[in-house]
């Protein structure tokens, strides 16, 4: 209070937002403290940067999907295990029988799938970029396909090519794939990407 020259409200209302934010805990007796901050506490802090640095466009975020997913695709086709193989063709199936459920459930999946081919890079760095840009997407994803079923099943079968590719260990093909479909959905935006 003394080092900004403020009352307690806005400090305390500083401190409950980060409280909310998952940055800091207050505990009984012991004080607040600063937490570890991983990547959820990123992934729900991004969107809250990006639009303090100013209005930003469904195409900005293509921009950047684009070339690091291709690069994922491409790397996730020489480098996936058994185990992402699985887990690839099991999200891809999951999508599928998702389609008429619920959107939300549809889209989490989706995004999923994106996840775990960054995973199957197997540089971590990959994974951690993609869930801390997770709620951009999500974001993205649910404007894009709510009243649109068909672009939904189109989703699906670009997801069968992109794992299709990276199960034969096709590092072109799964790269191509993944533009191709991420290029698709840019589409989606008013301004998409150029």
């Amino acid at each position: 209070m003394e080092e900004f020259r403020v009352s307690r409200v806005p400090v305390r209302e500083a401190l409950a937002h980060l409280r909310a934010l998952g940055i800091i805990e207050t505990r009984q007796g012991s004080g607040t403290r600063v937490r570890r901050v991983d990547v959820q506490t990123i992934a729900r802090l991004l969107p809250l940067l990006v639009t303090l640095e100013g209005p930003r466009t469904f195409g900005q975020v293509f921009e950047l999907r684009i070339p690091l997913e291709t690069r994922a695709a491409w790397l996730a086709a020489r480098r996936c295990s058994e185990e992402d193989g699985r887990a690839l063709r099991e999200l891809v199936e999951r999508f599928r029988s998702e389609l008429d459920s619920g959107l939300e459930t549809a889209v989490r999946t989706d995004l999923a799938f994106h996840v775990r081919i960054a995973e199957a890079t197997g540089n971590p760095l990959f994974g951690v970029l993609m869930r801390a840009l997770s709620e951009l997407i999500l974001h993205a994803q649910f404007l894009g396909c709510k009243d649109d079923p068909e672009r939904r099943r189109r989703a699906v079968v670009a997801h069968e090519s992109i794992a299709e590719a990276v199960l034969a260990r096709d590092p072109e093909r799964a790269a191509a794939e993944m533009e191709a479909h991420l290029r698709y959905s840019a589409g989606r935006f008013p301004g998409g990407i150029s």
